[in-house]
């Protein structure tokens, strides 16, 4: 099967007409069997799984046990929003359709086939119709009921949860305690297994109504007994199972609803509301300091800073104070050179000092040296001399020094510090006029409080669908156990009722039969399994990037639980990491769907929502263009963004980028058709 278009009409979340070409890229010296469809949560992406599963599968889409009341029901709510606004108001309400062309290829024949499903509101009732063309000619003889058939012949919809998948999905299987139901179920199909437990009910239902020589007994009872409890825990799992799919739907729904709702109030400027308190106080706490750094500018100005304003005063007082300082200086070394004059004087009339000199001197000689040392001294400790009349402050010492120090303030660290305060005070106040503008930005709480309150109602009903999905997952789990449990009791019947009955033919053949169809059940599942168990292993390893990670996966033929070996060691699922957990998961779809041995497109939703960044890139690199001959893509544009998008750009016929439209309510798109100018010969090396 090949996917060519798809094309939505006022359906969900796509206001008006939108057409996706969907066929991969044929056209180059590589196959790029890729078409991405990128945007935010919201835009529409499970609404497009949605659609193409209802154009191919009609009311099986929900499950198998939706009634005609809940599938119109369903139909109602995927009517446009704004053309439901429509049809109140008007007499022609516009029709809501999904079409869908494909071709199939059966015994070397390809056909084309075009599949319309179109719906409208009147007079309160759902009115739908069903439209399918081959090869470019209405199929009109056929009735409803016989398009749906050669809809389910084409598309098996027992076979869809190996071709549709999404991130929820990949999360359940990565779980080791998830129910295996969903295994089970697609190997049977697979294998055509559920025509081999048909017969064996029928052959049950022979040999319980013919016992030997016409007689009844407790066997008998036994086995009828049990294929009665047989058929209502079938019944029950079959009901469950609906109501697990009705419920999966409609989180679905609630979770599109709720990202729409989030949309519309960021629209609005909920953001902005939610961090109000946030805003104002910070706003009030850089009032605060403003006032606190103003106070601080006001209490340097009554200081020294005014003097700041005047450096050219400030120096010349400094040049006074110093100048000043070396008078006094030069005054007292003027007066202690008197006094010692004095002394030395005295000492040259001491005839006492001299008496033991040879030389004989006068006391002019003397004197005249006495002259010569004291001029000596004089060069040396005095500079030029400054007069008396340049003393003009008559300050103390301790008062100089005070000056000189509040100088130094004034022209250095004043300035400095009031000039810190001011540029602070600058940028508090360019932050505070951004507050004010977010402030501004806040809608009135009129406005924003309907649909918060809505947001808070969708909220408690997915709250309460998820609820009855973990209540239903668990009476799944116990009719699981009951089913177990009443195999044994048809086995032992079985077992009895050979026994006695063996000695008619009909009886004989009926129980040599049954043990055929078990070998023959078991032979098969046996030799596919073990396919499976290869594909697993190398599909696996090659997502994880270790070609030896694994050695060996068994998969249980009757449980279906998963055994893993390395290295001559078996472990658990349990040892694995959240992400190889996952990885496992999709290495498990994979396989599954090549063990099916049908060409199909696969459709993923969200498949990196919950993998690491390294498993990201496996996926990227390994899977999504190996997966199938058209594999198309819904992911968000934080799954796969610019740079996985480059890597992954020889793989990608066409990007189409969803956004949503808060003004109209829908959503619109562009198509991008990546250029490669050196395609990645690695995303092809298995191709």
């Amino acid at each position: 099967m090949l996917l060519r278009s798809v094309t939505f009409e006022n359906f969900g979340i796509y206001g008006g007409v939108h057409t996706f070409d969907l066929t991969p890229d044929n056209t180059g010296p590589f196959v790029r069997p890729i078409v991405l469809f990128s945007g935010k949560n919201g835009v529409g992406k499970t609404t497009f799984v949605e659609g193409v599963r209802l154009c191919l599968h009609g009311p099986l889409a929900l499950g198998s046990r939706v009634s005609q009341q809940e599938y119109e029901s369903w139909l109602e709510q995927r009517i446009h929003r704004t053309s439901a606004h429509h049809t109140r108001h008007t007499s022609a309400p516009p029709e809501t359709a999904v079409e869908l062309s494909f071709d199939f290829t059966a015994a070397g024949r390809r056909q084309c086939y075009r599949v319309r499903r179109a719906w409208s509101v009147r007079n309160r009732r759902v009115q739908h119709e069903l439209l399918v063309w081959e090869d470019g000619v209405l199929l009109d003889a056929l009735t409803p009921e016989e398009c749906e058939t050669l809809l389910r012949e084409l598309a098996p919809p027992g076979l869809a949860d190996i071709f549709f998948f999404d991130g929820e999905k990949i999360l359940a299987l990565a779980k080791e305690s998830t129910d295996q139901t969903l295994l089970a179920d697609t190997v049977n199909a697979l294998l055509g297994l559920k025509l081999v437990d048909q017969l064996q009910r029928d052959l049950d239902v022979h040999l319980a109504r013919h016992s030997a020589e016409g007689g009844r007994n407790g066997a008998h009872h036994d086995l009828e007994q049990a294929l009665a409890q047989q058929q209502q825990l079938e019944e029950r799992r079959a009901d469950l199972m609906a109501q697990v799919r009705t419920l999966e739907h409609e989180h679905a729904r609630l979770r599109q609803c709720i990202a729409t709702q989030e949309a519309q109030i960021a629209a609005e400027g909920g953001s902005y509301a939610s961090r109000r308190q946030e805003l104002q106080t910070r706003q009030a706490h850089i009032d605060a300091e403003i006032e606190g750094l103003r106070r601080q500018a006001v209490e340097m100005s009554s200081g020294l800073l005014p003097f700041a304003f005047a450096p050219d005063m400030l120096r010349a007082v400094q040049t006074r104070l110093d100048l000043e300082r070396a008078y006094h200086e030069q005054t007292a070394v003027r007066e202690m050179l008197a006094r010692q004059e004095q002394v030395v004087l005295g000492m040259i009339g001491d005839e006492a000092i001299w008496s033991d000199e040879t030389i004989t001197l006068e006391d002019t000689q003397r004197r005249r040296i006495l002259r010569d040392i004291l001029t000596s001294l004089r060069n040396a400790t005095l500079g030029p001399d400054i007069p008396a009349s340049e003393v003009i402050l008559h300050v103390s010492d301790r008062q100089r020094a005070q000056l000189t120090q509040w100088i130094e303030h004034a022209l250095g660290e004043a300035p400095l510090a009031f000039s810190r305060i001011t540029q602070t005070i600058g940028a508090l106040q360019t932050e505070r006029s951004a507050i004010e503008a977010d402030l501004q930005r806040v809608p009135a709480d009129e406005v924003l409080a309907p649909l918060v309150d809505e947001l808070h109602r969708l909220l408690r009903q997915l709250g309460g669908v998820e609820q009855q999905q973990a209540a239903l997952a668990e009476a799944l789990r116990s009719v699981e156990i009951s089913l177990e449990q009443n195999g044994y009791t048809l086995r032992r019947a079985r077992a009895a009722i050979e026994q006695r009955e063996s000695a008619l033919r009909r009886a004989d053949l009926a129980a040599r039969t049954q043990r055929v169809l078990d070998d023959y059940k078991a032979a098969l599942t046996q030799r596919k399994l073990a396919l499976l168990e290869q594909s697993l292993v190398s599909h696996f390893n090659q997502l994880c990037r270790k070609h030896s990670f694994l050695d060996r996966i068994e998969v249980d033929p009757a449980t279906f639980a998963l055994t893993l070996h390395r290295a001559g060691h078996t472990f658990s699922r349990a040892h694995l990491s959240a992400g190889e957990n996952q990885l496992l998961a999709i290495a498990l779809l994979w396989a599954l769907r090549e063990l099916s041995e049908r060409a199909t497109p696969v459709i993923i939703d969200t498949p990196l929502s919950r993998l690491d960044s390294q498993h990201r890139k496996s996926m990227v690199h390994d899977f999504l263009p190996h997966a199938s001959h058209q594999v198309i893509v819904l992911a968000t544009d934080a799954e796969i963004d610019a740079a996985a998008q480059k890597r992954l750009a020889p793989a990608i016929a066409r990007i189409y980028h969803m956004e949503y439209d808060p003004t109209t309510g829908a959503t619109a798109h562009h198509v991008e058709t990546p250029q490669v100018v050196t395609p990645n010969l690695t995303l092809f090396e298995e191709q």
